[in-house]
């Protein structure tokens, strides 16, 4: 099963409890899954592995329905055999001027 972008409602880069870090969590509409995986690839064409997401809470307050919330747990690595729903994202990524102004 792939989840596509169009199910993602938001994605945090937040909490840093260290200078040299970062904690990252995406939000998808109607999933409740316990993990999920994003399949990350080089610009190469060459596969990095799997981003390992696991399920945090919900939010009720999106227009949109219900969005779980995951938060980056682990890297599986290349050719690993995904295990679970794999996410699949495309798309621009804004500079955060753009995004703040």
């Amino acid at each position: 099963m792939k989840i596509s972008q169009q199910d993602m409602t938001a994605v945090f880069v937040a909490g840093r409890r260290d200078v040299r870090s970062t904690e990252c969590y995406l939000s998808f509409v109607g999933r409740t899954d316990p993990m999920l995986y994003l399949d990350l690839w080089a610009r190469c064409g060459k596969q990095v592995g799997f981003v390992e997401l696991r399920y945090v809470a919900d939010d009720s307050t999106n227009p949109r329905g219900t969005a779980g919330t995951y938060e980056v747990v682990g890297l599986l690595p290349a050719g690993f055999p995904c295990p679970g729903p794999v996410v699949s994202l495309s798309g621009v990524l804004w500079p955060r001027r753009a995004i703040l102004g």
